[in-house]
């Protein structure tokens, strides 16, 4: 029992120590957090009306700059009133990355990241800087165990070489970057010829983005090429599971995918006004055509007869001084594989806020979510949120 004490008192004291030294090297730690309180009402299918209190999403971040040139950084991601021992929410390891740079030319991350894709896709975790409680549908979708941002976007990257070159008055951004393919080919359990959280293809993602800056305009194109697993067991919701449409996706296998952004953002007389695009488009070969030819015949109609999903957003958001704001926006996503978003779903929404500190923001927002054709699906939803968002 002694000899335990003495154990963990002397644990004590070397994290205290190593603690004391990181410090002192200059390690910085840092965070933000969004807590909300929503009230929604589900029309259709799911009627429902609920409201509830919640963490939305909790960020630890961790910097130490290693030298002139080099320096790390890492993410922790918390969601959902996350609580392992009740199972509620999410843990990731969002980044973890060291950085080399060069000079405004040239800079190389590596190790996990989130890539360059349109301008949204960096800063969508970034709740303090975004004037939304709920982002546009493929960043925040309410049915988000309905689709997969990941089929819309890429999440994670490994290695990013990254710059920004200028032409007179303009500059010219780019990032090439490239990671695992789609996360349905990453293992979940450890195998003989895999670790969990491994790439089990041969295949990789390569992706990339270059854009132009001119004063208070940014324009961009973007894009990724990798592969998709649809008849993945993770791929497919399990509101599919069982269903002709999971069957004949089991017996695809990989499918080439590209995806396609476009990006604008202008500020002007106190309205910032951004916008994308992504269009998501497969490339089977001719056994898996005629495997996706036979899902009409066997669901009773022409759906599901191609992969290709479309996603895009406009926002224009006006600030009254800098304490004030207020803003609207729309966003429309349709995914031709899934029955649920096969006509595409709406979403009108907005919103407002209120800075008391350059910390600190107060916000609220109405968000409407409806589905293009509700014969098909019968869902529509209302949605009214208040949040507090806060960096620290």
């Amino acid at each position: 029992m002694k000899r335990t004490i003495l154990c963990s008192i002397v644990g004590l004291l070397m994290m205290q120590t190593i603690a004391s030294a990181q410090s002192e090297e200059g390690i910085n730690i840092f965070g933000y957090a969004q807590g909300q309180f929503e009230q929604s009402k589900v029309y259709g299918i799911a009627a429902n009306s609920y409201n509830t209190f919640g963490l939305q999403q909790m960020n630890m971040l961790f910097e130490k700059d290693l030298s002139q040139s080099f320096s790390s950084f890492v993410n922790l991601q918390f969601t959902g009133n996350f609580a392992s021992n009740k199972s509620w929410g999410t843990f990731d390891v969002e980044e973890a990355w060291v950085k080399y740079h060069g000079s405004e030319y040239l800079n190389i991350k590596g190790g996990l990241l989130v890539p360059t894709f349109n301008n949204f896709n960096e800063i969508k975790t970034k709740t303090p800087l975004l004037p939304y409680i709920m982002r546009p549908l493929v960043y925040e979708s309410p049915l988000a165990d309905l689709i997969s941002a990941t089929n819309f976007i890429p999440e994670r990257a490994f290695l990013q070489v990254y710059g920004a070159v200028p032409f007179g008055s303009l500059k010219c951004d780019y990032a090439v970057y490239v990671g695992n393919d789609d996360p349905d080919f990453i293992s979940g359990v450890s195998r003989v010829t895999s670790l969990s959280g491994q790439d089990t293809s041969s295949f990789k993602m390569i992706g990339g983005r270059v854009g132009i800056r001119a004063g208070n305009l940014k324009l961009g194109v973007s894009g990724t090429h990798d592969r998709t697993n649809p008849g993945s067991p993770f791929a497919l919701p399990l509101f599919f599971q069982g269903t002709p449409v999971s069957a004949v996706a089991s017996m695809l296998g990989p499918v080439v995918r590209t995806r396609v952004g476009v990006d604008a953002s202008y500020q002007v007389a106190g309205f910032s006004l951004e916008a994308e695009y992504i269009g998501v488009m497969h490339s089977p070969t001719d056994h898996q055509k005629a495997i996706l030819s036979a899902l009409p015949r066997m669901t009773g109609g022409a759906l599901y007869d191609n992969l290709d999903k479309e996603f895009y957003y406009g926002t224009i958001v006006y600030d009254f001084n800098e304490q004030y704001y207020a803003y609207v926006s729309y966003s429309r996503i349709q995914d031709n594989f899934n029955v649920v978003f096969h006509s595409g779903m709406n979403n009108y929404t907005f919103g407002g806020g209120f800075r008391p500190l350059n910390s600190v923001v107060v916000k609220a927002q109405y968000g409407r979510y409806d589905m293009v054709d509700r014969a098909l699906f019968d869902f529509a939803m209302d949605r009214l949120s208040v949040a507090v968002s806060v960096f620290f």
